[in-house]
């Protein structure tokens, strides 16, 4: 687990959005031919508590390309948690509005290394 810069905490929204559309450039979304949740990819990792469990949509497939000499397959599931591990909801990836002639500071260049830093999760 990473923290986000605090710079960022306002537009979660946003910055998961594009993360999302990010991971999809090497992840895939599964799809099912059993319509049946049960037969679908599930997060076991907090399997008694299922309000910390991921959204199927949050699930991607990773497919080693055999070209690497490597063959594999793998499951991950990516959200965003709060400092006590419980998702946050609702993140529906819409795509965030930038009216035109409005630009936010939290934009600018000079303020790339700030914006995208990320440290180890340190719950206090």
């Amino acid at each position: 687990q990473y923290s986000l810069p605090p710079a960022v905490h306002d537009n979660l929204q946003a910055v998961f959005y594009y993360f999302h559309q990010n991971l999809l450039q090497f992840l895939h979304t599964p799809k099912y031919t059993d319509t049946r949740s049960q037969f679908h990819f599930q997060d076991y990792s907090n399997p008694e508590e299922p309000s910390r469990q991921m959204p199927e949509s949050q699930m991607f497939l990773y497919n080693q390309s055999p070209v690497s000499g490597n063959k594999g397959i793998a499951c991950v599931a990516i959200g965003l948690v709060d400092m006590d591990g419980n998702m946050i909801e609702p993140l529906s990836y819409q795509r965030p509005t930038l009216f035109s002639g409005e630009l936010d500071p939290l934009l600018l260049a000079t303020e790339f290394n700030t914006l995208t830093t990320t440290n180890p999760c340190q719950p206090e």
